[in-house]
């Protein structure tokens, strides 16, 4: 009994202590997300062994549900945070987010939703007269 109540006592301990802090747990950083975008830039070129394949494959996966989580905030009501046309390709989503990270090396210590976030607002910026 006295485990359960040690572990308990820590279990709430660090809950209250991740609720005070200033970090964010994310799944997939920065950095694979300029390697595996890397990747995929060289894949379009047909340049890519089999391993950069699949990290492409990864990258481009990342940046489509990124962009189907927008969409889906969008059917919520949200505001956009980029306005990316309809008809919009996976090319079109990742190179820029792969040209804004190479751009920007001092970010890429941000999560890659943070990332891809903030290079597709200066690639589909939303008109703010609308």
């Amino acid at each position: 009994m006295n485990k359960f109540v040690l572990l308990l006592a820590l279990s709430l301990s660090s809950v209250n202590s991740f609720g005070q802090s200033n970090q964010v747990h994310s799944f997939y950083s920065g950095f694979a997300l300029l390697r595996d975008c890397g990747a995929y830039v060289l894949a379009r070129k047909r340049q890519a062994s089999e391993q950069e394949i699949d990290a492409a494959t990864i990258c481009a996966g990342y940046v489509m549900g990124v962009g189907d989580a927008h969409d889906e905030l969008l059917t919520a009501n949200q505001t956009p945070l980029w306005c990316a046309p309809l008809n919009v390709t996976v090319g079109q989503m990742v190179n820029p987010v792969h040209r804004y990270i190479v751009a920007n090396p001092e970010q890429v210590h941000l999560s890659a939703f943070k990332l891809i976030q903030l290079a597709l607002q200066d690639n589909f910026p939303c008109d703010q007269s609308e």
